[in-house]
């Protein structure tokens, strides 16, 4: 038993008040039902016996010590249901304690085995009525929720006068089994009585201790759910800076156009696509004539200037999803195009070249008055017959190389070698 109360210190004190409480209305409602039984029980029994007084020339109604009891009982039965049923609504109002509701279920308990223990004696000799203290006893502690101490202070209380009225009292002395049966009854009941009131506490004590792990549970899984959600919010925003870093890395700060790094990727995808749906590629290589001059002349800041202005005017022939314009490093620059004939390559680079020109940057050469131009070497890349991607890019910087020996601000185009061209399909 004191295990069974020490346990009850790990639980929180707010469930076990609202235990409490739910224990004073059920036994409030216990009462209520065992009071009406006993009123109604009583009523029949008086009316059955008027009835028989009535049409019967044998029975007839007498007063005697057991009519006493039961009208005693009976006037008890309607005080206590009157009572009980304020208490209720006193309770549920808090103007009434669990004290006093507890204490009044003793006082029932108390009169209804001590009641049964006085009938017995009365009617002693009756083996239809000398058992109605043992089944007091025994519905008592089947009926209501009680704790041991009370329960055991009651039934030896009311056992006190059983055994007072039947030596003294009673027409006929117990015998040896009527002790016997007394002890067992009372045993068997009190033992009735602490199995029924823990059981209940312990269920309750059992959904309790499951309703706080579940709430612990649901605590650590929000926890847990708090973290994966902090967690994913990070990793989005690690995705989002590594995304971002690696736009940066791939964009020219001085330009603002894709650099060599992007470069290099974009030609390895193009390559692998043309390898699979027989593309051809067009590469331009173009160079700011005479820029390290205009360095000279102008300064390394006008320099980029100038960088950052060519860029500008040459990323806007970009009109494809497939075209790619960037800086090849220095003053070069590198445009790629899919599926682009001679003739419109020569065509494409005359327009970057007098879009250049037509920026109007001054720029004087071997003293006279000019404007800044540039030089476009240019190829068509067949990866899917073999060509390689160096190869192709020495061909359009040789075809870049021949326009600057030939007198600068040109246009030249470069095709494979004989030994190596090849058709389509």
């Amino acid at each position: 038993m004191k295990d069974f109360e020490k346990s009850w210190s790990l639980i929180d004190p707010e469930y076990v008040t609202k235990l409490k409480s739910e224990i004073v209305l059920l036994n409030i409602s216990r009462m209520k039902m065992f009071l009406e039984s006993i009123l109604v029980l009583q009523l029949l029994t008086y009316l059955i016996l008027f009835v028989i007084s009535g049409v019967s020339s044998v029975y007839t109604f007498e007063y005697s010590g057991s009519l006493t009891l039961f009208f005693a009982l009976l006037v008890f039965s309607v005080i206590e249901y009157v009572w009980v049923t304020h208490q209720k609504k006193g309770f549920l109002s808090r103007r009434i304690t669990a004290e006093t509701i507890n204490n009044n279920l003793l006082i029932i308990v108390g009169f209804i085995t001590t009641w049964g223990a006085l009938l017995s004696v009365c009617l002693s000799g009756n083996d239809a009525v000398d058992n109605v203290y043992l089944l007091s006893l025994m519905v008592t502690s089947f009926m209501f929720y009680m704790e041991e101490k009370s329960q055991g202070i009651i039934f030896v209380i009311s056992s006190m006068f059983y055994l007072v009225g039947h030596i003294f009292f009673a027409e006929s002395s117990l015998q040896v089994m009527d002790y016997l049966n007394l002890g067992v009854f009372i045993a068997l009941s009190w033992v009735v009585g602490r199995m029924n009131y823990q059981s209940y506490l312990g269920f309750h004590k059992d959904q309790c201790i499951i309703h706080d792990k579940n709430n612990l549970l649901q605590e650590v899984n929000a926890d847990l759910t708090n973290e994966v959600m902090e967690k994913q919010e990070i990793m989005r925003d690690l995705e989002s800076a590594n995304a971002m870093l690696r736009k940066i890395s791939a964009i020219d700060e001085l330009t603002g156009v894709p650099n060599r790094r992007k470069l290099n990727e974009v030609v390895l995808y193009e390559w692998r696509r043309s390898q699979r749906e027989r593309n051809d590629i067009a590469i331009f290589m173009i160079d700011i004539d005479n820029f390290k001059s205009y360095n000279d002349i102008y300064g390394h800041v006008a320099g980029d200037v100038v960088l950052r202005k060519v860029a500008t005017a040459l990323n806007r022939f970009s009109m494809r999803p497939t075209d790619f314009f960037g800086r090849y490093g220095g003053e070069e620059f590198t445009f790629l195009a899919v599926n682009m004939s001679k003739d419109n390559i020569l065509h494409f680079a005359n327009r970057m070249r007098a879009a250049v020109e037509g920026l109007k940057i001054e720029h004087t050469i071997d003293g006279k008055p000019s404007y800044l131009t540039i030089s476009i070497g240019s190829t068509l890349a067949k990866p899917y017959c073999g060509d390689e991607v160096d190869k192709a890019f020495k061909r359009s910087d040789m075809a870049l190389y021949m326009g600057k020996h030939d007198g600068k601000n040109t246009m030249r185009f470069l095709d494979l070698d004989d030994e190596v061209r090849c058709r389509k399909g």
